[in-house]
C-alpha cells in the first residue's frame, strides 16, 4: 500500500493505528470490534480532546471527516469502506494530523483549551496603511467563516456543511482555519481546494484570489508558510463578497416562485459579474460637474448634438408606468439623479452614459425625441395636408385621429412607445393631488399652460420643461477618458435603478472593437447592422438568421444575453488558453475579456482586419446553423434535463464548440455527416459521459466543454491536428491543445 505520510508515521495495521491513536489523546487502548471494526466512541473522544462540538448524530465515517477537515487532513474515498468502516488510510491519516497537532502543541502553539478567543492570538503583527493588524483580519475572517458556515441554504452546486465549528475553532495559529475555509468553498466560488497538504492548499488559495505571484500573498512564519497582511486582505474581501452574494442567493429563494435552481442561476451570474469588474482599473479621470435645465438637453438632442443611445447602451425603453412615475416627480418638483455624459471633443455629440431612460422619457412626453420627431417628419412629408407636424406638436390627442386616418393605423401604446410618442400622466394616483390632480389622463400638449410650483416659484408646465427655470438636473461630464474608465467609475458611482450587468459593462469597453459590434449584431441583441457593423454586409443575409436561432435555443434579448453566449462561443474558439505550456483556466467573463482584450492591445491581431472578422463570422454561423438544424442529435437530458425545449448555456457552448470545430474541416459536408451520426451522438448526449457537472465553477466547466467539443470531433471523425492548424491559418489562434489538456472526464 502506498500513502502520501512519511514512513515514520504510517502505520501498518488498523490496530497499531488506534492503539497509538489512543495514547496521544490519553485513552487505554481498546481492542478492534469484529471484522477489525473500530469503535465510534474513539472517534467521539478525540473530537473531544481536539474541543471539537461535532453533530453526534453523525455516522462514524462523517464523524471522522469532520476531525480531519479540523485537522487539515483530506478525507477522501480511500479513508472508509462499505458498512461503516474506517480503512487503514484513513486512521493513518487521522494519526498523522495528530502527530503534527500535538508537535505544534510542543513549539507551544495555544491550543483549544487555552485559547477561548479570536481577539487573543498573541503579539501584534504589523498592520497595513489602513491601520488594520493582521489579528484583526484574522478575526474578521473567522467570523465571517462563522457567518457561511451556519448558512443551512446552498445553491444548486453545492451542499451546505455538514460541519459544526465555533469561533474558538477557526485558529491562524495552526490549520484549522483552512478546514473552516474549506468547509465553505462553494460559497467562495473557488476551485476544490486540497486540504491534504497545507502549503498546496495556499498555493490554490492565493491563485484562485487572483494572486499571478504567490509570493505576494504568502510568508514564512515559525518555519510553515502563511497569508501575510496582503493575502489575508484579499481573503476577507472574497468572504465579503460571499457573504453578500448569499444573502443575495437567500432573498432570491424567499420571493413568490423562488426555486433553488433560479436563485443558484442568478447566483451564478451575478459571480460572473463579481468577476469581471474586478479587472476594471484603468487609473485617473477628467470629470466635471454641471447643471442643466431639461431645455438644455432637449434642444441637444433636436439639434443632434446629444446621442441618447451610444452603441454601447441598452436597447430597451422603460414601461410607460416607469416613464409616468418619473413625469409625476419632475412636475412635484423631485430632483432626478445625475445624468453622466462623456464629451468627445470637436463635433462629436455628447454621449449619455447613463440617464438614457430618464431622458428617453422626459423627450417622449414633450413630444421632443429625435426618433419620433423623424418619424412625424417623414409622414408629414407624405401628407402634408393633414397638418401633423402642427398637431404633434400642439394638439397630440387629435394628432392619433388624423394619424389613424392618414396611415390605417392606430396608435396603441405600443405602437407608441415604439416610435418614441407621448404618453399620458397617470389617472387615478395619489401623487398628483389638490391643484395638480386636473393634469392626470392628460398629454403633455394638454397641460402646457397649466401651473405647478417648483423650488417655491410658480411656473407653466411648458416653462418647466421647455424653458430655464429652478428645476435643475445634476451632470457629470467626463471629457478625457476612455470608456473604459468611464465606466469604471460609473460602476462604483452609480447606486441608482438597475446596475448594469457583465455584458452591458463588457459591450461599453469594448464597443470601439469591430469584433464586438459584430457579436451584438449577429447575436440579435442590436437590430442596427448598417450602422454598427457595416462589414458584415457582404453575407448578412446568411448571417442574419442567426439572431432566429437563439430564439429557437430558448434566449432572449434581455440584457444582451445572446451576446454572452456568442461571446463565450468566440472565447473558446479563437483564444488559445495555453500559456508555458500550462492551461490558463479563466472564468466565463475573464476568458470572453481575454479575447478583446487581446484584440484591443494588438493592431496586428487578426481580428482587427474587417475581412477576418466577417470569415470567423461565417463559420461561427455556419456552425451556429447546422447544429441548430439537428437538434434531434441531441438528447433531451443533455439540454435542460427535462424535454430538452431549452438549451442550458453549458451545454450549448460545448456542443457549439465541437460543431464549429467540425466545420473548419467538413465544410459542406457538416451537415451530412451530422445527420449520418445524429443517433451515435443521441446516445453519447444522454449518457453519463456527457452529464452537466454538479458544480461548473471554472475547473469542473473547462473540463466539461473539453470532454463534449473534442468527443463531438471524434464521433464526426474530424482530425483534430488538421482542425488546429486551419484555425491557426484563417485566424493566427486555435483552442485543440488546451481542449486537449484540459479533457480529463474521458481519455485524451
Amino acid at each position: 500500500m502506498t500513502s502520501d505520510l512519511p514512513f515514520h508515521n504510517y502505520v501498518a495495521n488498523k490496530q497499531d493505528a488506534m492503539d497509538r491513536i489512543h495514547v496521544l489523546i490519553g485513552l487505554p487502548t481498546a481492542t478492534l470490534g469484529p471484522g477489525s471494526k473500530e469503535h465510534k466512541e474513539s472517534f467521539r473522544a478525540i473530537a473531544r480532546f481536539l474541543g471539537l462540538n461535532i453533530d453526534p448524530q453523525l455516522d462514524k465515517i462523517e464523524f471522522a471527516a469532520a476531525i480531519s477537515m479540523h485537522l487539515g487532513i483530506a478525507w477522501e474515498p480511500s479513508c472508509w469502506s462499505a458498512g461503516g468502516t474506517i480503512t487503514l488510510e484513513g486512521l493513518n491519516r487521522i494519526l498523522r494530523g495528530l502527530l503534527n497537532y500535538e508537535n505544534l502543541n510542543k513549539m507551544g502553539v495555544e491550543t483549544v483549551a487555552t485559547q477561548t478567543s479570536m481577539d487573543e492570538f498573541g503579539p501584534e503583527q504589523n498592520g497595513d496603511e489602513s491601520g488594520y493588524t493582521e489579528n484583526e483580519l484574522q478575526s474578521t475572517i473567522a467570523n465571517q467563516l462563522i457567518e457561511l458556515l451556519s448558512t443551512q441554504e446552498s445553491p444548486t452546486e453545492f451542499d451546505p456543511s455538514p460541519y459544526r465549528f465555533e469561533l474558538a475553532d477557526i485558529r491562524f495559529s495552526d490549520n484549522s482555519w483552512m478546514s473552516a475555509l474549506a468547509a465553505v468553498q462553494g460559497w467562495l466560488f473557488l476551485d476544490e481546494l486540497d486540504l491534504s497538504d497545507p502549503n498546496e492548499f495556499l498555493t490554490q488559495l492565493v491563485k484562485g484570489l487572483g494572486f499571478e505571484d504567490a509570493s505576494k500573498a504568502i510568508e514564512e512564519s515559525q518555519g510553515s508558510w502563511a497569508l501575510n497582511q496582503s493575502g489575508l486582505d484579499r481573503l476577507s474581501e472574497r468572504l465579503s463578497k460571499a457573504t453578500r452574494l448569499k444573502d443575495e442567493f437567500l432573498a432570491d429563494l424567499e420571493v413568490e416562485g423562488g426555486t433553488r435552481e433560479s436563485a443558484t442561476g442568478r447566483w451564478l451570474e451575478l459571480w460572473e459579474d463579481e468577476e469581471s469588474e474586478e479587472d476594471l482599473g484603468s487609473g485617473p479621470v477628467t470629470a466635471s460637474t454641471d447643471i442643466w435645465s431639461i431645455s438644455d438637453f432637449s434642444s441637444r438632442a433636436d439639434s443632434g448634438k446629444l446621442d441618447l443611445s451610444p452603441s454601447y447602451q441598452r436597447g430597451d425603453v422603460w414601461p410607460t408606468a416607469n416613464s409616468q412615475m418619473l413625469i409625476e416627480s419632475v412636475l412635484r418638483g423631485i430632483p432626478l439623479p445625475s445624468v453622466i455624459i462623456l464629451r468627445k471633443g470637436g463635433d462629436e455629440p455628447y454621449e449619455v452614459v447613463d440617464g438614457k431612460q430618464r431622458l428617453t422619457s422626459i423627450l417622449r412626453f414633450i413630444g421632443k425625441h429625435p426618433r419620433a420627431l423623424e418619424i412625424v417628419r417623414d409622414q408629414h412629408q407624405k401628407s402634408p395636408d393633414a397638418g401633423l407636424w402642427d398637431l404633434f406638436q400642439n394638439d397630440y390627442p387629435k394628432f392619433k385621429r388624423v394619424w389613424k386616418n392618414v396611415t390605417g393605423t392606430p396608435l396603441s401604446s405600443t405602437v407608441e412607445r415604439e416610435n418614441y410618442f407621448p404618453f399620458r400622466i397617470r389617472t387615478g394616483i395619489t401623487p398628483l393631488v389638490g391643484d395638480m390632480a386636473q393634469l392626470q389622463g392628460k398629454y403633455y400638449t394638454e397641460i402646457k399652460s397649466s401651473r405647478v410650483v417648483i423650488a417655491d416659484m410658480t411656473v407653466t408646465v411648458e416653462e418647466l420643461f421647455e424653458s430655464t427655470t429652478d428645476y435643475k438636473v445634476p451632470l457629470i461630464a467626463y471629457s478625457k477618458a476612455t470608456p473604459r474608465q468611464i465606466h469604471e467609475v460609473f460602476n462604483l458611482y452609480n447606486k441608482q435603478g438597475k446596475h448594469l450587468n457583465a455584458e452591458e459593462i463588457r459591450n461599453a469597453l469594448f464597443h470601439n472593437l469591430d469584433f464586438m459590434r459584430s457579436l451584438m449584431v449577429l447575436s440579435g441583441d442590436s437590430a442596427d447592422q448598417e450602422g454598427i457593423a457595416p462589414f458584415l454586409k457582404p453575407a448578412w443575409n446568411e448571417l442574419k438568421t442567426m439572431s432566429r436561432t437563439f430564439d429557437d435555443y430558448g434566449f432572449g434579448t434581455a440584457r444582451y444575453r445572446r451576446t454572452k453566449v456568442l461571446s463565450w462561443l468566440s472565447a473558446m474558439l479563437l483564444f488559445d488558453s495555453v500559456k508555458n505550456g500550462e492551461v490558463k483556466k479563466l472564468s466565463t467573463a475573464k476568458h470572453i475579456d481575454a479575447l478583446l482584450k487581446r484584440i484591443e492591445d494588438d493592431p496586428s491581431d487578426p481580428l482587427r482586419d474587417r475581412k477576418t472578422i466577417l470569415k470567423a463570422a461565417q463559420l461561427i454561423n455556419f456552425g451556429v446553423s447546422a447544429h441548430a438544424t439537428v437538434n434531434y442529435a441531441f438528447a433531451p437530458k443533455f439540454k435542460d434535463n427535462s424535454s430538452g425545449a431549452k438549451w442550458q448555456e453549458l451545454q450549448l457552448i460545448a456542443s457549439l464548440l465541437g460543431v464549429t470545430m467540425a466545420a473548419t474541416v467538413l465544410k459542406e459536408n457538416l451537415l451530412e455527416k451530422l445527420d449520418l451520426k445524429s443517433e451515435e451522438l443521441l446516445k453519447k448526449s444522454g449518457s453519463r459521459e456527457w452529464h452537466r457537472p454538479s458544480k461548473t465553477q471554472t475547473e469542473s466547466q473547462w473540463s466539461y466543454i473539453s470532454t463534449i467539443a473534442l468527443h463531438i470531433l471524434d464521433v464526426l471523425e474530424v482530425d483534430r491536428i488538421a482542425v488546429d492548424n486551419i484555425l491557426r491559418s484563417d485566424f493566427g489562434y486555435s483552442p485543440v491543445t488546451g481542449l486537449k489538456l484540459n479533457r480529463i472526464y474521458v481519455g485524451n
